[in-house]
């Protein structure tokens, strides 16, 4: 099978496109794409203690993976290796997929 990325570029490599839409999803919030309402994460926190920030960035990250999962029928396996707070307004998740590829994404909180 052949898979479109973000860049334009295609693949045959699964585990690319998984990581493509990682950071997609968390590029858009839902509804940015027109036409393509399901596409996005709304990974807005709020009310939280510095102290909790993992925590509540890990369950919203579990989402996400839930979410690619079901997309893409569980066909891959989705591992979040890491979540580092870089400051208060950005974190970096390190994501393996398939045991394959990995690769970190940093992000606005």
């Amino acid at each position: 099978m052949i898979y479109l990325l973000s860049s334009g570029r295609t693949t045959t490599r699964l585990e690319y496109y998984v990581l493509d839409l990682f950071k997609i999803y968390l590029t858009v919030y839902p509804d940015d794409i027109p036409g393509a309402p399901s596409i996005g994460f709304d990974y807005i926190i709020q009310d939280t203690r510095k102290s909790d920030l993992v925590d509540a960035v890990r369950n919203k990250v579990s989402g996400l993976v839930s979410k690619i999962s079901s997309r893409i029928n569980d066909r891959a396996e989705i591992t979040i290796d890491s979540i580092e707070i870089l400051d208060e307004t950005k974190a970096r998740i390190t994501v393996t997929i398939n045991k394959l590829v990995t690769d970190s994404i940093d992000y606005n909180l």
